[in-house]
């Protein structure tokens, strides 16, 4: 492909996903899901780590996990240690049949290959991975660092990475994205955050079959996305926040449905949806 042909692409300014590799042109195109798919379903007590799942979506995914499965949940973080205390207390009080906090930066591959191995020897095989994890610094990306950028494609790039060359050994694989990743007009003051969400889905690109990406429009009131903007750019739009409940709900539908990407969103009045879509091939003139 020649840098022309990308050049032309992005000057076009057409919002969304389009991949051209040697003579096709790859066009990914929403779709309303059909018809309500039936949630997802674990054995009671199952096995469930929760990156990031210690503050925000995170620890909201993984007491949804604890309420509804009475999950064993493993919560991997780098909080203090007053607040695990807290996080742990949560989750034992929605329900997990046990609660346990892992210090570790999911980045780091051989860290979690260790804690693989831990989890199997103490609670047996994990059957759910959520990958919640990630850093967002807003501000321009002109005036960021070297450094700042590297922390914010970390978290979610390298973290997803360790996860997905462990594919064999866990049940299911989920990955928590957002929709600045889709959409440039969302990504004001947030560049970085938005490049490392897509890349990280493009990474569950090129290994089909091992993870499912559920992107959110925004979470009311919790998660990275509040106080950066989005949730006014979002408004002017018609599209509102959605409600935990909501958020949640999104979470089991999506996984229930095997999709491989799903974007979760909901308009000014109308409940939480989820718009799926595979690539669609489209022929360069």
């Amino acid at each position: 492909v020649s840098p022309g042909a990308v050049l032309d692409e992005a000057l076009a300014g057409a919002e969304g996903s389009i991949r051209l590799r040697g003579e096709e042109r790859l066009v990914e195109t929403l779709v309303a899901a059909a018809g309500p798919p039936a949630p997802f379903e674990l054995p009671r007590g199952a096995v469930c780590l929760v990156t990031g799942g210690a503050t925000g979506v995170g620890a909201a995914i993984a007491r949804h996990l604890a309420g509804r499965f009475e999950a064993k949940v493993v919560v991997v973080g780098r909080t203090s240690a007053a607040d695990r205390l807290q996080v742990l207390e949560e989750l034992r009080s929605a329900g997990a049949r046990s609660a346990r906090y892992e210090s570790l930066d999911v980045s780091d591959a051989r860290g979690v290959d260790r804690l693989l191995d831990s989890l199997e020897r103490d609670l047996g095989p994990v059957d759910l991975a959520v990958h919640a994890a990630g850093v967002i610094e807003p501000g321009p990306l002109a005036s960021r660092d070297l450094d700042g950028l590297v922390r914010v494609l970390r978290a979610k790039v390298d973290g997803a990475r360790a996860l997905l060359a462990n594919a064999g050994r866990i049940g299911r694989i989920a990955l928590v994205s957002s929709v600045s990743a889709r959409v440039g007009a969302l990504a004001v003051g947030m560049a970085d955050y938005a490049a490392a969400n897509r890349a990280m889905e493009a990474l569950a690109e090129a290994h089909p079959g091992r993870a499912a990406v559920l992107a959110y429009s925004l979470w009311a009131q919790t998660g990275m996305g509040e106080g950066s903007g989005l949730s006014e750019r979002l408004a002017a739009r018609g599209i509102r926040p959605l409600p935990t409940a909501e958020a949640l709900e999104a979470f089991d539908l999506a996984l229930g449905g095997g999709f491989p990407y799903a974007l979760a969103y909901a308009g000014a009045v109308e409940p939480a949806a989820l718009a799926v879509r595979p690539h669609a091939r489209e022929s360069r003139a």
